[in-house]
């Protein structure tokens, strides 16, 4: 029905997404996920999307609660990555975790978008704009002695330098950007130091990522969020050059830059 505590939306998305490339290349019935969840820290921090996911994705049908069921009481039940996985004719694969990020998802690109197009709840698209900053504060820490552990903020003198980058990339003197962030938009723009911004103010996780997608250029945070607008839009991305994006991400020639 629901889980507590539970992964964002952007780590809950690579099991369920591997399970949907499982069941093309294996067959069986895959057995549609709830994204419900309950967390404290986006309260406690006062964070606009509560990440409670209720809204993230279309309901589970009736149908599919009968998947469910079965897959309880039916057996054996194996991981994906145990050995009798690979020759398993009656019973339940469980996919869970991280594994290997968007490495396990490399190659089923149009796969995981017509899933995501169908299943989840994007919204309306918006006006549309050149690049994308995202821009992660919430949970992640400010540290500047840990500039290549993951939940580490990227500075604002960065995110200034790749939106400048970002613009000679495309050619543009004055492109449009939006803002994507956890944050609150006006410790954006002090960080920034600009007060005209447009921010992305989608209301939920899914919808946000959609319109992410949609951006000519990608300036990218560490988080996986921003790695899945990316990914789903194939869309160039400027990544911190102190953090070892590729460990996640496969690199894609002459679109991914390190700066």
């Amino acid at each position: 029905m629901f889980r507590t505590p539970g992964a964002g939306l952007g780590n809950l998305l690579f099991p369920i997404l591997r399970a949907v490339i499982g069941q093309q290349e294996r067959g069986g019935t895959f057995v549609y996920p709830t994204f419900a969840q309950f967390k404290w820290g986006p309260l406690l921090r006062g964070e606009r999307d509560k990440r409670f996911y209720t809204d993230v994705a279309r309901a589970r049908r009736g149908g599919e609660w009968g998947d469910w069921l079965r897959s309880r009481l039916q057996g054996p039940s194996v991981g994906e990555d145990e050995e009798r996985a690979a020759t398993l004719t009656d019973g339940v694969i469980r996919y869970s975790g991280l594994r290997d990020y968007f490495h396990d998802l490399a190659g089923h690109q149009p796969l995981v978008r017509q899933w995501y197009a169908a299943n989840m709840r994007t919204g309306p698209a918006g006006e549309d704009y050149d690049i994308a900053v995202h821009i992660r504060l919430g949970d992640f820490v400010a540290d500047p002695g840990q500039t290549g552990d993951v939940n580490t903020r990227t500075s604002f003198d960065w995110y200034r330098g790749a939106i400048e980058a970002g613009a000679k990339q495309l050619g543009l003197a004055s492109p449009r950007l939006l803002i994507f962030t956890d944050g609150s938009f006006d410790e954006v723009r002090e960080g920034l130091g600009a007060a005209d911004l447009r921010f992305d103010e989608s209301g939920q996780a899914a919808a946000a990522m959609a319109r992410m997608a949609r951006a000519r250029l990608i300036v990218t945070s560490r988080s996986t969020f921003s790695m899945w607008g990316a990914f789903l839009g194939d869309a160039p991305a400027i990544w911190d050059g102190n953090f070892d994006y590729r460990e996640f991400f496969p690199h894609r020639a002459g679109l991914d830059i390190s700066l």
